[in-house]
Formats: C-alpha cells, structure tokens, sequence
C-alpha cells in the first residue's frame, strides 16, 4: 500500500543517514596523540553528517589510518593496532557529549569536574593487557574496542588531591561507608600493564574506582564467555551484563535525565570541607521504580536507596524532606496544614522481604540523631541522643533536609514508614503530633551499578 511504501521510505533514509555519520577530518589528529597535549584524538564536535556515503568512507579511512598511527606509535612493542570499529565511536561521542552537556549546567562544580577530565587518545587496547595469549589475531580482543572508543575522548581523570570528591561516577556515604568513584586514567593503567584475576577465567582492565580509600571497589572490564562484562571487583565480586560503552551511556543518559543530584556527599556537620559530589541516591526523575515520593499536609518525603557492591546485603537510603512551596503540586498554605514550622520527634520503619516473612519494624528518636525542624525553602537543624535533649546546631539551611543511612537485607524487598512531626517545635508544639508518610522504596541487588 501507498501507507507501507511511505513507511519503507523513512525507515530507508533513516538506515542511509546513519551511515552517513562520522567525524571530520583533522590533519593535527596525529600529532596531537601525546601525554602532554591538552587536545582529545576525537571531541564531540567534530561528528557530522556527510553529503553521501562516499564522502563518509573516506573520512572514516582517513580517521583509521590516523589511529593506527598514533596506536602504533603509543604502543612501540606491538607495531600493530586492531582499529576501531564505527558505531562503537559515534556512541561514545553521544555519552561523552551528554556528560559535557550535564557539566555545562552545573556551574562551578561542573568546572570543577570537566577539570579533571583527562584528553583522550587513540590506544590499541588489547595491546596493553597482560594476556597469555601474544596473537594479534586473536578474536576476542575486538571486545576491547569499547575502550578504546571510550578513551579516545577522554581517558580518565586525574588523581584527586583536593578535588577528592569530583569521581564522574558519583558516591554514596553512611555510617563508615564512604565512596566516590573515579575513572581511571589511561597512563595508570599503561603503567601498570593491569591484569587481576579475580576467579573469571579471563583477565580484567581496572576501569574505575572508589577514590576516598575507605572502601575497596574496582569496576573493571573483564573478557568473559565472548563478551566485555563489566565487574565490580572485590570480597564480593558482581559481573554486569554489559560492555563498558553500554554501562558508561547509561549512567551519562541518568545525569542527562536528572536521575542523579548534586549535593553534600558528607553531611555538612560531620565535615568542615567542601564535599560537593554527584549523589548515587535516585531523585524523582528516575523510572525504573527506585524512588517513591509522598506529600502529607504539604510535606515532601522523596526516597530511594542505593545497592551497595562493596558490602554483600548492604543497602544505603537516602530520605529528602522539606516542605513544599507555592505553586507546587502538593502545596498547602500555613493555614491550611495549621503550622508554619513542624518539627521531626520520631520514625518508624516497616521493612519487608519479597519472600513474605512478616515485615520488620524498627522506631526511635529523630533520624541518625538529628531532629530537622520545617520551614519553606529550609529547616534548623537539631541534634541530640533523643528528642527531649536535642539542642539547636545549625540555623538556616536552604534546601531540603536529606540524611542517609543503611541497612542489610538478605532478600529483595521494601523499606517504608512514617516520620512524627510536631507543629511548632519539640520546645513549644502548637498541635497534636501527626504522621509523614514514607512511601516504600524497593531494596534489592540492582542490574547495573555505578
């Protein structure tokens, strides 16, 4: 029909456009190949749409004769590179591109961040494992081309000094748990020759790691039944069930959507430092079913946890709270929720395990000894070892309120509940104590993990 006929045609020019795709030609490529340039072998700029599919072949041939150049010339002991495979290389300039999008909006933290990048370059990856097996023929070393799509960007960050906190890959904090993540840079990993054999048959490249050095975790890239899994490597080894470009576009494609906030990693009063992060916690943007969010008499309570690798059954929670302002869905006027400030006295958590067991409960004071008390656009923060000894520590914080804590679940499940406010304040009530709701967030290992 003329309908189908019309659908074949779009669906031919679209198939056409996308071979057409592919970057412009810099004679300074090659030279610009070095530790010590500041310039990326490929930006994202630099991708086009050529006019036909001639013009794209030829700007692809030159593209691979310049990375074998400089491959060959990075690795002397080898004399010879795999090349790199087309698709692999316009998916890592959309990630890339994202995450330089996503830096631009941030302001002086995404300065901060973009500062640590390191310029990329054109590396025969396979070369620089320690394998037993020497073929340069060998097959499976085309799975390495990921990486090398990957770095040809940026390879890695720089080793923190006083950017501690800038890992790309974002972190999590409770209790003693503390991790930033980072990527790697590519001289370290050329240093080191990287091999670590974890168990899988197969060697692993170190990718990224946990940066404060409170927690050991690796993510490496490990070549395992034909594929480029990425692993979390450590006590409690996890293989994930994607190639390093596929892992990296997914986390880029969350900080694009909003699914992850910047904030304090380390609570402002347990550190006199900045300790400004991206945060691992999921926000309302996310769906795939990880944060809940319930508002009680114009109460916001946004929840979500974070599956921490590092430590088997180990979940860390993050709890948001504030009280919405006008104009939001959700807002009531003082009058009409019958406070201008509320203050929090109590929890209550109801954990359950998708096994059906009976839930667990669990009620005490406050929140990691901490008693926030409401206003719009901000709270005062209270401490104290229960609610009737809690003393007045910080005055005007902007913002929400947001803690974290962990807990350990042997099984899937929820965790959920209530938080007791008192109007007014713990010092001087105007009402009757009431309820917030907690709306349950699920617990359980996740597919992909950062």
């Amino acid at each position: 029909t003329s309908a189908e006929y019309g659908e074949l045609v779009v669906a031919r020019r679209k198939y056409r456009r996308m071979f057409l795709h592919t970057f412009r030609y810099r004679p300074s490529r090659t030279s610009d190949n070095d530790a010590s340039t500041e310039r990326s072998f490929l930006e994202t700029g630099e991708v086009f749409t050529a006019p036909t599919p001639f013009a794209s072949w030829k700007h692809w041939t030159k593209l691979h004769k310049q990375f074998q150049e400089c491959a060959a010339r990075a690795d002397a002991t080898t004399g010879s590179s795999s090349g790199l495979y087309g698709p692999y290389y316009l998916r890592a300039a959309a990630l890339w591109r994202k995450i330089e999008n996503w830096c631009d909006q941030q302001g002086s933290f995404g300065l901060r961040m973009k500062s640590t990048f390191v310029p990329g370059r054109a590396l025969d990856v396979a070369s620089l494992i320690d394998d037993d097996d020497d073929d340069p023929e060998d097959p499976m070393d085309f799975i390495y081309s990921t990486l090398q799509a990957i770095w040809s960007f940026y390879g890695g960050q720089t080793r923190p000094f006083n950017a501690s906190f800038s890992g790309l890959l974002g972190g999590y904090c409770a209790y003693d748990l503390l991790c930033c993540t980072r990527l790697i840079g590519i001289d370290e990993i050329i240093a080191q020759r990287c091999r670590m054999d974890q168990g899988f048959g197969g060697t692993l490249m170190p990718f990224a790691h946990n940066i404060t050095g409170r927690t050991e975790k690796v993510i490496a890239v490990v070549r395992h039944l034909g594929r480029a899994f990425v692993t979390v490597a450590n006590r409690h080894t996890r293989v994930m069930p994607c190639d390093a470009i596929e892992w990296l576009d997914t986390y880029a494609t969350r900080l694009e959507q909003g699914v992850y906030d910047v904030g304090e990693l380390v609570p402002s009063q347990q550190a006199p430092f900045d300790t400004r992060s991206i945060l691992l916690y999921p926000t309302v943007a996310d769906t795939t079913g990880r944060t809940s969010r319930a508002v009680t008499k114009g109460i916001e309570v946004v929840a979500s946890g974070v599956d921490a690798v590092e430590r088997q059954g180990m979940f860390i929670y993050s709890i948001r709270i504030r009280i919405l302002t006008p104009g939001e869905d959700g807002y009531m006027s003082p009058s009409e929720r019958g406070f201008t400030t509320c203050q929090l006295r109590s929890r209550h958590w109801i954990i359950t395990q998708d096994t059906g067991d009976e839930p667990e409960h669990v009620r005490g004071d406050g929140v990691v000894g901490m008693y926030p008390l409401l206003k719009e656009r901000g709270y005062d923060l209270y401490e104290g070892r229960t609610a009737a000894t809690a003393q007045e520590f910080e005055t005007d914080c902007e913002g929400k309120f947001a803690y974290q804590s962990a807990t350990e679940a042997s099984e899937a499940g929820t965790l959920g509940g209530t938080l007791q406010f008192v109007p007014g304040s713990l010092a001087n009530p105007t009402g009757k104590e009431f309820d917030v709701q907690v709306a349950p967030f699920p617990l359980g290992e996740e597919r992909i993990v950062f």
